[in-house]
């Protein structure tokens, strides 16, 4: 059984980050989410790939969801949302620092 590192590396930890990991933990997949939307929505990337986490049918495998449906579409679209909203970022890194 793989145990799924829930811990998103950030300089300044998001507090609905930090609730929702600790909802994770104890199996409150459903809670999580929300929290997560919220940050997502704000556009903590971490979140979203969180968010994503919490509907890949893997992830809920290895942290023992029960109960709760998992829909990889939607987790892939989430990964893929947050990857280009970082690469976007990233790409505007140099730019803003010449400012």
């Amino acid at each position: 059984r793989t145990r799924v590192d829930l811990k998103i590396g950030s300089a300044a930890p998001n507090p609905l980050v930090t609730r929702a990991e600790a909802l994770l933990r104890t199996g409150d997949v459903s809670g999580a989410r929300l929290l997560l939307e919220r940050a997502s929505q704000a556009g903590d990337t971490g979140a979203m790939m969180l968010l994503g986490e919490t509907y890949d049918p893997r992830v809920l495998a290895s942290l023992g969801a029960i109960g709760v449906r998992g829909d990889i579409l939607k987790a892939e679209e989430l990964y893929a949302r947050a990857r280009a909203l970082r690469a976007e970022r990233t790409s505007k890194l140099p730019a803003e620092a010449a400012k």
